[in-house]
């Protein structure tokens, strides 16, 4: 039973308790490069989104960013937060999620 809970938190999960798809997350709980952002952090744009992040949004970033996410790539969250998953490093978005409302 033990291992399943490792192998469950090795899988990283939201703090809502969804579980990050396996395509998305490389990290831990604790170091997890997918993790909720706020919302102020977000701006629908023409064809998608831009996200906006500076160090304390993520923990992963260390410096600003702006990336843009294709309406095309975004994901349905599972619960009412934007996420987003930052991989191999904090200069690539691997997956990035919106609530079914802001789609």
């Amino acid at each position: 039973m033990g291992v399943v809970g490792m192998v469950k938190a090795y899988a990283h999960e939201a703090a809502s308790g969804w579980d990050y798809p396996l395509s998305c997350c490389f990290g831990t709980a604790s170091g997890g490069d997918c993790q909720a952002i706020s919302s102020k952090t977000v701006t629908p744009i023409a064809g998608g989104y831009r996200i906006t992040l500076v160090p304390g949004d993520h923990n992963q970033v260390t410096k600003p960013h702006v990336f843009e996410v294709p309406a095309d790539k975004v994901r349905i969250s599972e619960d009412t937060s934007y996420h987003i998953c930052l991989w191999p490093t904090e200069d690539k978005v691997q997956c990035f999620f919106a609530p079914p409302m802001s789609y």
